[in-house]
Parts: C-alpha cells; structure tokens; sequence
C-alpha cells in the first residue's frame, strides 16, 4: 500500500483503514487505522485498533511481538538504489521488534539503543488502542 505522506502533525493526517491482512491471517481481524506524517526531525506514524482487552503478554523487545495484539509496519527509504526496508512490530504496551531486512531471513535487528530513540506512545482505552 503506498500512502501520500505531508508534513503536517500525524493528528492532523488522513486516517487510513487497513483492510487487507497480510499473510492470508483470516481469524481476528479488528478495524485498523493508520496515520503517517513527517517533519524535519524524522516521521510519525500511529497506529489505532479497535480491540477491547488486547493481548499483551511480550514485555521484552525482540521477542515473539506477533503473538500478542500488535500492529506492524514496513519502510523502504531508497527503493531505486537499495533492496532493504525496515520492519516494526510493536505491540499494545509498545513492545517492539524491529530489524533491517533485505527479506524474511536477511535481517539486523535494531539495537535497544535505537529502539529507546524511537519515541514509542501506547494508550489503551475500553474498546480501543494505540500506539
């Protein structure tokens, strides 16, 4: 999916629905919503899912995130001159995997460091989350 990003806040980004889940997953599937912005420092993205009770058992970053509730995010920064991209799993306590890949099994993960930079927001209401 590729998405006009502005530079402008994320709260004021055009709120996306995600309705197309990856790797043929079926089961649960609840509303997602994505908004992408950027300015001069780096970009936001944010995350909001319709889920009451989400599933957050990982409290240790690089672990199993794709079995608690967790979103996921994909970024290919230079696609005419590299083949490699970043991918973010973070779940709903803002837990996270994240690696630079050229594919599935080429990959470095992010180090704790990078991860901390990252200025990651969770919230948790009744019927929803974000982060």
């Amino acid at each position: 999916m590729e998405i006009n990003i502005k530079n402008i806040g994320v709260e004021s980004a055009e709120k996306i629905k995600i309705d197309r889940p990856q790797w043929g997953y079926t089961e649960y599937v609840p509303n997602v919503y994505v908004q992408i912005a950027y300015n001069e420092t780096g970009f936001d993205v944010k995350f909001t899912v319709e889920e009451s009770n989400p599933l957050c058992e990982k409290t240790e970053n690089f672990g199993n995130i794709h079995e608690d509730s967790c979103v996921e995010f994909f970024v290919k920064f230079d696609p005419e001159n590299s083949d490699k991209y970043m991918n973010f799993e973070i779940n709903a306590i803002g837990t996270v995997k994240a690696a630079i890949r050229t594919c599935r099994e080429d990959f470095i993960f992010l180090s704790q460091e990078d991860i901390e930079s990252l200025n990651i927001k969770t919230e948790i209401l009744e019927n929803s989350w974000t982060v």
